[in-house]
């Protein structure tokens, strides 16, 4: 709410496409971090990524907004899919991606550095 208050005077346009794109990446970011199942995780994670494009892309402050949207995209994308082979892992070790029964069992060592 804060966000929005401060960032509506400097909107000249567009304010209620900004208002439902930033009010998704909330409720987005929200769903990411109440969910106990790592693939819904993954899945709101990346999500929350198409709002934050667009935020940049289209109401960025500077001349290069474009191109630090997809540098933000590409550098995301990149480190998503590391973690999305870390969370293949350890559905293959567990056969489950819930937070509790990852919790409960115990890794290696290695496998906790790899991971």
């Amino acid at each position: 709410p804060i966000c929005l208050s401060s960032s509506l005077s400097y909107l000249s346009g567009r304010s209620n496409l900004f208002v439902a794109v930033f009010l998704l990446m909330e409720s987005l970011l929200i769903a990411a971090f109440s969910v106990l199942d790592l693939i819904a995780f993954y899945a709101f994670f990346e999500g929350i990524l198409i709002p934050m494009f667009l935020l940049i892309g289209i109401w960025g402050s500077r001349s290069r907004k474009l191109r630090a949207a997809y540098y933000l995209f590409y550098y995301t994308l990149v480190g998503s899919i590391l973690m999305l082979l870390g969370l293949l892992y350890m559905y293959s070790e567990l056969g489950t991606t819930c937070v509790y029964a990852l919790h409960a069992h115990s890794f290696s060592e290695t496998e906790q550095l790899i991971l």
